[in-house]
């Protein structure tokens, strides 16, 4: 999953990341259609920036664009890149996460992860 999300590139809409913390993300489970779901132990960092966010992954980071509407209780936001691959990651109120991953290997694939998100501590 992180080279799929190296692998997309974005623009940035409207304000939504304002009053976000930076927040250490966890996944619990990683499910694809064919294969049903399976324990994920992956992780990674989220940071505002400006209207959006910026992942950090490995060594890497990607910036993701906001898609819902500022009074959206549920906070999305969306990379899609030239190598076909999109991701949307929504951040649900009391801190658990969907994201999603769409692609195109031999025909369509996608993967959702699933997880929670905690303030990082300094």
């Amino acid at each position: 999953m992180r080279a799929v999300l190296f692998a997309a590139l974005l623009s940035a809409p409207p304000a939504l990341a304002a009053g976000l913390p930076a927040l250490d993300c966890r996944l619990d489970r990683l499910c694809t259609p064919d294969a049903g779901c399976e324990t994920a132990t992956e992780g990674f960092g989220l940071m505002p920036d400006g209207d959006g966010l910026r992942v950090f992954i490995d060594a890497g980071e990607i910036r993701l664009a906001p898609v819902s509407p500022p009074e959206a209780a549920v906070r999305s936001f969306v990379v899609s890149g030239p190598a076909s691959v999109t991701v949307l990651l929504s951040l649900y109120p009391g801190g658990a996460f969907a994201m999603t991953t769409q692609e195109d290997i031999d025909g369509p694939h996608v993967e959702t992860a699933l997880g929670r998100c905690t303030p990082e501590t300094p």
